[in-house]
């Protein structure tokens, strides 16, 4: 054994403790520097991520008409986990930290309220725009499917353009008012002026024509002020139209339940009943798997020609098409699920 201090120093160094503590030492400031070198990493990612979301939307805004675009975060050189937010206002991308950005926005476009969580399979986004809507979902994740919809024994024929004819007048001053069923404040003339000025903004790949006037829907109270028409004038223009289709708006007048039903002309049946189940279905897909709106039912129902007194009777008989009923005035949708219904019907119809 040295005796000298330097051959006790070496002597030191070689025992297994020192070696031990050494090792440690060495993982531990490993450790560190990973961490922070992580954290510094996805910080960087969350900041990226953010701002170039938030730069892709406000160009999809800027662009006129309808956008799909497919975006994906997780680039091989990116290592985060991340939560996206989406906003009226901002974007917003979290994981241990959160990072946000703004987008200029517009007034007149509504970009539904969004939060995407990591999924297994990975994120990709969806980005649409449609009409002045902006959606954001990611494509990993399991539409909820709607199991109940109706057998369309085929699909329809090919529908270039179409007639819009929403149901009822509400105009106090004129001998033709016919709010419709009524729930309190809740008129059916409303409600089909609404659905139909959405379906009209969402309409882009049709020919459309309608028989009132539906920006009328976009005053509010306002829409008493509705230009008078009569039934008989309104099936004269279903009757002289040019389209391949008509569409009529209704709701029903019932406590409770909501179902979906189309009400179809005999003549014509077969292809009648292909378009309105087509768009039932739509429809019915698109409350379930947006709103989880619980639906009671679905119908094609043929009506009776003979029964002269029923004025969907002689609607459809002018042309070739359905009445549509969405749910009831005493169980009413909002406009956003009114928007869904819309989309449904556009989608139905292609």
């Amino acid at each position: 054994m040295l005796k000298n201090k330097k051959g006790g120093v070496v002597e030191f160094i070689l025992t297994p403790t020192f070696t031990t503590l050494l090792a440690l030492g060495i993982v531990l400031l490993y450790l560190l520097w990973f961490v922070n070198g992580t954290a510094a990493k996805t910080s960087f990612e969350r900041q990226f991520l953010s701002k170039d979301l938030s730069l892709i939307i406000d160009t999809i805004l800027s662009l006129p008409g309808n956008f799909n675009l497919l975006y994906s975060p997780h680039k091989p050189e990116f290592q985060g986990n991340f939560t996206f937010m989406f906003s009226n206002e901002t974007v917003t991308v979290k994981d241990e930290g959160e990072n946000y950005n703004r987008y200029l926005g517009r007034k007149d476009i509504i970009l539904k309220p969004t939060t995407i969580i990591p999924s297994k399979e990975g994120t990709i986004l969806k980005i649409i725009k449609t009409g002045d809507q902006i959606d954001v979902s990611n494509i990993y994740e399991k539409k909820k499917v709607f199991d109940r919809q109706i057998n369309c024994y085929g699909t329809h024929k090919k529908i270039n353009s179409f007639i819009l004819d929403a149901g009822h007048l509400f105009n106090p001053e004129s001998k033709y008012n016919d709010p419709g069923f009524m729930n309190e404040e809740v008129k059916e003339a409303d409600l089909t002026l609404i659905l139909g000025q959405a379906i009209k903004n969402l309409a882009k790949d049709f020919t459309f024509e309608e028989t009132r006037f539906l920006e009328r829907a976009t005053e509010g109270k306002q829409a008493g002020l509705d230009t008078p028409i009569s039934i008989t004038e309104r099936i004269e223009k279903i009757k002289n139209s040019q389209s391949d289709a008509l569409v009529s708006l209704h709701f029903g007048n019932y406590d409770g339940k909501f179902y979906l039903k189309a009400f179809v002309h005999p003549k014509n049946f077969e292809e009648n009943y292909k378009l309105a189940c087509s768009v039932i279905n739509e429809v019915a897909q698109g409350l379930y798997s947006e709103h989880d709106k619980e639906i009671d039912g679905l119908a094609v129902i043929p009506l009776n020609p003979d029964y002269s007194g029923d004025k969907n009777n002689k609607v459809l008989s002018a042309k070739d098409g359905f009445v549509l009923e969405v749910g009831s005035v005493q169980n009413h949708l909002t406009d956003k699920e009114l928007l869904t219904v819309a989309k449904g019907v556009i989608k139905g119809l292609k």
